[in-house]
């Protein structure tokens, strides 16, 4: 499905919709989407989202169970709470943007009671952040491995690790801490049993 507006937000997403192109109109330059748009959608597996959108509310992916990849547009420069929150089939994230949502991506992973099914988020590539936020990947126990991309400019650099921004991220074991970083948060890091692997590029 192919859905081209303004802003996306009271439109009917069926759950049987698997692959979304969200575009902007010819006459517009920016979209947004509102507040829980694909809130539940079970069977999303991609999204792709144009280069014109610029802001996307909270919880817009939350709860997306089939969801497995997540790319966010440079563009994009406002972000509400926990948008891709629970989305325990995500494996890799992209973030291309200068900004990440608080709690984003938090508890995107799924473990059975049995503990022989598990699933979630594995690998984080982040390019162009000023700052990772508050919670961003909290509680994705099966984070392994965050990338941080080189800067392009002096102006375009990571600065800031927000509080719990990867707490009881117990497998993660490889981060590439940028040099740039001159604050962490609170718990930023805690019960991170495997975080073994801390690089610190030269400038």
């Amino acid at each position: 499905i192919q859905y081209s507006a303004s802003s996306i937000y009271n439109a009917y997403i069926p759950n049987s919709v698997i692959n979304f192109l969200i575009a902007g109109n010819d006459d517009k330059t920016e979209t947004k989407i509102e507040y829980r748009a694909f809130y539940g959608c079970q069977n999303l597996e991609s999204v792709t989202i144009a280069n014109t959108v610029t802001e996307i509310s909270d919880e817009a992916f939350r709860n997306c169970v089939a969801l497995k990849t997540f790319s966010l547009p440079e563009t994009t420069t406002t972000l509400g709470d926990n948008i891709c929150a629970d989305c325990i089939n995500l494996t890799k994230v992209t973030i291309n943007g200068k900004i990440i949502g608080r709690y984003m991506f938090a508890n995107s992973a799924y473990t059975s009671d049995d503990g022989e099914t598990h699933s979630g988020l594995k690998e984080a590539e982040i390019s162009n952040l000023t700052s990772v936020a508050e919670g961003a990947f909290d509680g994705c126990t099966y984070l392994t491995t965050v990338t941080f991309n080189a800067k392009i400019s002096d102006s375009i650099c990571c600065t800031s690790i927000g509080s719990y921004a990867f707490r009881n991220c117990v497998n993660l074991s490889a981060f590439t801490m940028p040099d740039t970083i001159q604050t962490i948060g609170a718990q930023a890091f805690l019960n991170d049993q495997k975080f073994t692997i801390y690089s610190l590029p030269s400038g």
